[in-house]
């Protein structure tokens, strides 16, 4: 085949891969991507999935040209380009071409990975810059190695090879400036090929490059902790190059420094390290060491100083165990004791002490007894009974030794003390109001002093304190005589203490007798008692200072004001300097008759409550009417408390003056009033008010003028008003007059016409009896007299006798 017909394929062959990659090509390649390793061999078979005008094959720089074959193979011997490439080449019935690349990838693992510096002797100045390089030879494909740095593990940047690897080593190069801190450090580097996508990953590393570091001798600590029975040689804190020479000294001489060190060897040591000169200090490391005593005896709460013996160096961790577990609340530790138990009564039982340090501990088993002050006192509590019951009451605390017992109560015959193991028992038989209070009791040993407190009570009844003042209430008038109050116990031999307080709490008197004081107004005296079981309590004089009022008045609120009907007013009595506020009563009269009404007390500038003398208001509400117009209103004082027989303070009399408006006196003046024709009639008006009203007639008719006090003259009919008036209101009445016809005349002349009548019938009349009796003859001499005395009758024998009187 010539060059010119080979380079016509690869042209078509490269042309018509590139036209057809761009679609479907019916060509199998067996195998389609292979991963081959430098130097192999491969065989590529071509097949044709469908009818063509020609297949073939071909490699960089080879071809089989087409043929009407269906199946066509190569074999690639001895692969060492990673350029090569092969296509197989199939024309179609349409006259186009298409093709299939093989996905061909060549790998090589390196033959030599080595590190080498710029250094001949392998020893490095402190300071001074170097290079280090990472050859790595024949290491494919190049785009897929990755070189890594690693100086004693830890990793450097990494550097990827971006090109091929050729026949001259490639390298990864890094700078490096040496510091002693590098002294004895290692690095090496690694070249990886990472075909993961294929199946395959290499990791190849190069050899260890030690180093070495020149420069000058440098103290690393001045303190340094050394395992007894170590050398200062292996344990040198100098640091400097191998062939350092250093010499030791202690106390200005010179010591053999591959000697052993023991404990006691602890101090500080002088190096001279080639003319250098370093202080250091060595702390021999050993133990740890404990010893302890077997029985331990600590206090409940308190520092107890843990007698063991601890050493070791460096100071060892302690611990301490019970029962397998930690127990970090029992164990302390203190600057000046050391190590101490802080136990609680629970605490009791063995123990074990671990004492360790980073590598090694030793331990101690020891037995803890808790010695405790006694508990809180269990199932004393207050009680509640009756009157002739029995009462038990139980004092128990839990101690370590077990505690004594001792009770504080009132003490009565009827009270008995017992103890049942370890528990102290009251029994009170027939309960009486004198086994009432507190009952303390106190349990006690050599660590420590508890009590509590119960208290009885009496069903029913309250607790009495028994003290008795004589007399109990004591009414004294201020400033007035002294007098005295006896205070005692009724049970004497339970008495701590008696005596007398004032108000202020001041002690005034020891002794059980008070003498009162008058003079001031503040005294409270209380009778105090301080009891065994009881305690203390007080009774308090009942102690009253009174004052007699200096005056009681009565005035009308707000002033002197007009007093207007049916309005409302207030009262006020004012009753001076009295005492005591709260026992003044007020009485409050209209004229001599007293009324009840609910007053409003007010103490002046004070509370009502208090015991000093004070000017007191009382207050009522009244209504007034015209009734109480002119009525006299007085208020009298009393201070309500036994044994005071002073008569009331009685206040000067108040006249109130009531206005009103007036109101016609319509019984005096009816509503019809009849006048006789050609008289005239007084019709008179009177009306009741205050300021008193002014009257005035009013009428559908002329009238004549009224006179002053109300009177009016009528003399004809019509209507007539009436109208009373004042400054708070009006009144009227009216009043109709009818005229009537007056018979009186002409009855008067009826009566005359017939008296004449009668008397003229009279006259006739007598006048015939007269001519028959004094016209006869009368004989005058000698008369007779008739024998009765009844009278003289002159008679002349014809006529009946008549009698006749003596005139």
């Amino acid at each position: 085949m010539t060059n010119t017909s080979l380079f016509l394929q690869l042209f078509m062959g490269i042309f018509l891969s590139v036209a057809g990659s761009q679609s479907h090509c019916p060509i199998t390649l067996e195998p389609s991507s292979v991963l081959i390793k430098y130097g192999e061999s491969i065989t590529v078979n071509c097949t044709a999935d469908s009818e063509h005008d020609g297949l073939g094959l071909e490699v960089t720089g080879y071809s089989t040209g087409q043929q009407q074959v269906n199946h066509q193979s190569w074999t690639l011997d001895n692969v060492t380009d990673p350029s090569t490439e092969l296509y197989c080449i199939m024309t179609l019935k349409t006259g186009e071409s298409c093709n299939k690349k093989l996905d061909l990838v060549l790998y090589n693992v390196p033959e030599k990975f080595q590190i080498i510096s710029n250094n001949s002797d392998g020893a490095l100045e402190e300071g001074e810059n170097y290079y280090l390089k990472c050859e790595v030879e024949k290491f494919a494909p190049a785009e897929n190695v990755s070189v890594l740095w690693y100086k004693d593990n830890r990793e450097y940047p990494t550097e990827t090879f971006n090109n091929y690897l050729q026949e001259i080593p490639n390298a990864s190069e890094i700078n490096f400036i040496p510091t002693r801190k590098d002294h004895g450090e290692r690095i090496r580097c690694e070249a990886q090929l990472d075909l993961r996508s294929k199946g395959l990953y290499v990791n190849v590393s190069s050899q260890i490059f030690q180093i070495n570091v020149k420069f000058p001798p440098k103290l690393l600590s001045s303190a340094v902790a050394i395992e007894e029975g170590e050398t200062l040689d292996n344990k040198s804190p100098i640091e400097g190059h191998a062939t350092l020479k250093v010499e030791w000294f202690k106390n200005g001489q010179k010591i053999n420094s591959s000697v052993p060190l023991r404990r006691e060897d602890s101090g500080s040591y002088r190096a001279n390290a080639e003319g250098v000169t370093f202080d250091v200090i060595f702390h021999v490391v050993y133990g740890p060491e404990l010893r302890c005593a077997p029985f331990y005896t600590a206090f409940e709460d308190s520092t107890n100083q843990l007698n063991c013996t601890i050493g070791g160096y460096p100071k060892p961790e302690v611990s301490l165990y019970k029962d397998g577990e930690e127990d970090g609340e029992v164990l302390g530790y203190d600057e000046v004791i050391g190590y101490f138990l802080k136990p609680t009564r629970k605490d009791s039982g063995n123990y074990t002490l671990v004492a360790s340090t980073e590598n090694r501990n030793v331990t101690q088993t020891f037995e803890v007894f808790v010695h405790y002050a006694p508990s809180e006192i269990f199932e004393l509590e207050d009680s509640l009974f009756t009157l002739g019951s029995s009462v038990s009451l139980k004092c128990d605390a839990r101690g370590n030794p077990r505690p004594l017992y001792r009770w504080v109560y009132y003490n009565t015959s009827n009270v008995f003390e017992k103890q049942d193991d370890g528990v102290s028992i009251l029994e009170i038989h027939n309960a009486t109001t004198f086994n009432m209070g507190r009952y303390k009791c106190t349990a006690m040993n050599e660590h420590g002093v508890v009590f509590k407190t119960a208290r009885l009570y009496v069903k029913d009844v309250k607790q009495e304190c028994p003290l008795q003042i004589s007399p109990e209430i004591m009414v004294l008038e201020h400033n007035g005589e002294a007098a005295s109050a006896t205070c005692k116990a009724l049970e004497p031999s339970n008495v701590k203490e008696l005596y007398w307080m004032d108000e202020g709490g001041n002690q005034t008197s020891s002794t059980s007798e008070w003498i009162a004081d008058t003079q001031h107004w503040d005294v409270r005296p209380v009778c105090k008692g301080d009891f065994h079981g009881l305690g203390k309590c007080e009774k308090r004089l009942d102690l009253i200072l009174y004052k007699i009022p200096d005056s009681v008045s009565i005035n009308i609120e707000g002033g002197d004001v007009p007093l207007k009907e049916n309005d409302l007013y207030t009262l006020v009595c004012e009753v001076t300097n009295v005492a005591p506020a709260k026992q003044v009563v007020v009485h409050w009269f209209h004229g001599n008759e007293s009324f009840k009404s609910q007053s409003e007390v007010t103490c002046v500038g004070c509370n009502i409550n208090t015991t000093r003398s004070v000017t007191m208001l009382f207050r009522t509400n009244i209504t007034v009417d015209r009734k109480l117009n002119g009525v006299e209103f007085s208020c009298e004082a009393v201070l309500n408390l036994p044994e005071i027989h002073h008569p009331p303070t009685v206040s000067t009399p108040l006249n109130i003056t009531v206005h009103y408006p007036p109101i016609i006196n319509t019984s005096k003046l009816s509503s019809t009033v009849p006048v006789f024709s050609g008289y005239s009639e007084d019709l008179k008006c009177e009306a009741d008010g205050n300021p008193r009203p002014e009257i005035r007639w009013i009428s559908d008719v002329a009238v004549s003028p009224q006179r002053s006090n109300g009177v009016l003259s009528v003399t004809g009919k019509g209507i007539y008003i009436c109208n009373a008036t004042n400054h708070y209101g009006s009144d009227y009445h009216q009043v109709e007059v009818i005229e009537k016809v007056d018979y009186l005349p002409l009855i008067a002349g009826f009566v005359a016409v017939t008296v004449v009548i009668i008397s003229i019938i009279f006259v006739f009349i007598f006048s015939i009896y007269y001519k028959n009796t004094k016209m006869r003859r009368y004989n005058l001499k000698n008369p007779k007299f008739g024998i009765h005395n009844h009278g003289n009758v002159a008679h002349n024998g014809w006529d009946l006798p008549l009698p006749m009187t003596k005139l």
